[in-house]
């Protein structure tokens, strides 16, 4: 982990990976998980951004169904390195969602 160790002197190209790698630290640290009722406003506020708004019982239901695609997702995980591209996957969907612009195919970031 020498780019994380960089000198001040050093060239520049050197500092953008120590900023990307003390990111990928501070993101992988073990973080307690959010309570199932901060997930629920939080997907219904996003849901609510949009035109179309859902009343309760459907909020609810589409709640529901995000919360069985994850688990069914995490439960068909052969081995831990599928939950990192489970993850990098809903990432790369987040990414997308902010930036349309983007490949929605584009893995190699």
């Amino acid at each position: 982990m020498c780019v994380l160790a960089a000198a001040e002197g050093s060239p520049s190209r050197h500092r953008g990976r120590s900023i990307q790698a003390e990111f990928h630290q501070k993101i992988l640290q073990p973080k307690s998980l959010y309570s199932s009722t901060t997930m629920k406003n939080h997907f219904s506020k996003t849901a609510q951004c949009s035109v179309m708004r859902l009343p309760g019982p459907s909020m609810e239901k589409l709640f529901q169904l995000i919360c069985l695609g994850v688990e069914r997702q995490l439960k068909n995980c052969q081995d831990p390195g599928d939950i990192l591209l489970i993850t990098k996957n809903h990432f790369n969907g987040a990414k997308n969602l902010l930036n349309p612009n983007t490949d929605a195919y584009d893995n190699s970031r």
